[in-house]
């Protein structure tokens, strides 16, 4: 027997992948999806529009066949309850907005280095109100949802 190695997935990936399996068990939940696709990483982007927007399950690519069999597998042991999975949608969009926010700025602090280093005062400029811009809307996404 064959085994497959299982790839080691971030905290992102693994959100979501969660994500995909929540809406796989829920269709109602596939619907409230819009805001958070812009935060999946890009290969469960591309899933998320092959499966739910074009609805081509058996047509994915190598590449995207075993994200959907792993989440598919695990939306079969996601709990029948409605509100249990609803509480749970909302836990994996907060932290997968989190995460995203994360990424951006790890993305932009290493442009700040990048632009230090190389003395380059204009990109580090840029950089600088880049990861200020991306940190107040940071702030504004979790304060806005504090409150609703």
């Amino acid at each position: 027997m064959v085994s497959e190695a299982i790839p080691d997935l971030s905290r992102r990936e693994l959100l979501a992948e969660r994500l995909v399996s929540l809406a796989l068990s829920d269709p109602a939940l596939e619907g409230e999806a819009k805001e958070c696709i812009s935060y999946l990483p890009i290969p469960y982007g591309e899933l998320w529009d092959q499966v739910f927007a074009q609805k081509k399950t058996k047509e994915l690519s190598s590449k995207l066949e075993p994200l959907f069999l792993r989440a598919n597998l695990r939306s079969s042991l996601i709990s029948d309850d409605a509100v249990a999975r609803r509480a749970e949608w909302d836990d994996v969009t907060r932290h997968l907005r989190k995460e995203h926010y994360k990424a951006l700025q790890d993305e932009w602090m290493d442009k700040i280095h990048a632009a230090e280093a190389s003395h380059d005062d204009a990109a580090h400029e840029l950089a600088l109100k880049e990861f200020a811009r991306i940190s107040k809307e940071k702030e504004f996404d979790h304060i806005s949802r504090k409150t609703i």
